[in-house]
């Protein structure tokens, strides 16, 4: 299992592999816009 973001290429990279999105919380970004909920996605086989 495995976590990445929530990319076109990581989706491709990953096509094989049952995937699920989910929104988690950053809090450090050098830009304080980019802080907060982003999606990524878990991988497992």
């Amino acid at each position: 299992m495995l976590s990445n973001s929530d990319t076109e290429f990581i989706k491709e990279l990953y096509k094989d592999y049952k995937i699920d999105f989910v929104d988690v919380p950053r809090f450090i970004n050098s830009k304080s816009n980019g802080r907060g909920k982003i999606k990524e996605i878990i991988a497992r086989s």
